[in-house]
């Protein structure tokens, strides 16, 4: 049950990221350096958060 969560989890997670990447336009120097920043900023997210429930998980 726990990896049917998790596949859900991650699914959601790119589902989001992805819908919030698409509204940058790639054709401007902003929207491109706003996409590029967004995305490691949103894997930063994905690992971090899997640092704190390790963690947690932990104690």
């Amino acid at each position: 049950m726990t990896i049917i969560k998790w596949i859900s989890v991650l699914s959601l997670w790119a589902l989001i990221g992805l819908v919030v990447h698409n509204q940058f336009d790639p054709n401007t120097v902003f929207g491109s350096v706003m996409g590029s920043a967004f995305i490691f900023i949103w894997f930063g997210v994905l690992i971090i958060g899997i640092f704190i429930r390790q963690k947690l998980k932990n104690k």
